[in-house]
């Protein structure tokens, strides 16, 4: 099991598909920052970039090093019940097309990363305190919580890695944009898995967004690539 030392950044509830949100999350970060709590001082991310989701080694690399990564994934009833350090498993995604039920994401932090019998999972830090994964004493008191599990399939969007100071977002950087639209290149780095897009592929659909060949959507097939 591998913990990281991180920055506890609190997260909002991400509707529906929610990839604009964890985008203008990440603007705000590196351009404006945010406030720690009970504290005058400024968190702000010297650049963001994603990891893909299925990139078991080099998250769990990232979250050696100390670097916050924002995950998702779709929320519900249950998360409300989940013991401490306990395994949270999301509903999958064709209930939501039941009885008109609605998407619901939740964001958290990874902070660390573990593999049970062959299955992958994540610890995250949610933004509940310790009303969520309660730990109780034999006197039934809470002494600790906010610290969840979830298995690595569960993920709905690529990770998202917030940089130390002085450090670049690499090939993988998300670029800023106006609006809600999604460019078609962060659309790819927040959804594209490993061997879905090429670091190549992605360079030239970002040059290609530069000349104007290609215009920002809202959506794109996930299955594009170069």
């Amino acid at each position: 099991m591998i913990i990281s030392s991180l920055v506890f950044i609190r997260l909002t509830h991400t509707q529906k598909v929610g990839t604009h949100k964890v985008l203008h999350m990440g603007f705000i970060l590196r351009s404006e920052g945010i406030q720690r709590c009970n504290s005058e001082g400024v968190y702000i991310a010297a650049d963001f970039s994603t990891i893909p989701r299925d990139d078991f080694e080099l998250i769990c690399h990232t979250l050696a090093e100390g670097i916050p990564l924002v995950a998702t994934y779709w929320a519900g009833k249950r998360r409300s019940y989940v013991g401490y350090c306990k395994r949270y498993k999301s509903p999958p995604e064709h209930r939501y097309g039941e009885k008109g039920a609605v998407h619901i994401g939740h964001a958290v932090v990874l902070i660390g990363a573990g593999m049970k019998k062959g299955k992958r999972f994540f610890y995250f830090l949610n933004s509940w305190g310790k009303k969520f994964c309660p730990r109780k004493n034999k006197r039934g008191e809470t002494i600790a919580g906010g610290i969840g599990k979830i298995a690595e399939g569960d993920l709905t969007k690529n990770v998202v890695r917030l940089s130390h100071p002085n450090e670049s977002g690499g090939e993988r950087r998300l670029e800023d944009q106006s609006g809600m639209a999604i460019s078609r290149c962060n659309y790819l780095l927040m959804k594209a898995m490993v061997g879905q897009c090429s670091a190549e592929g992605i360079r030239k659909v970002r040059e290609a967004e530069k000349s104007g060949k290609i215009q920002a959507g809202k959506s794109f097939d996930t299955s594009y690539s170069l």
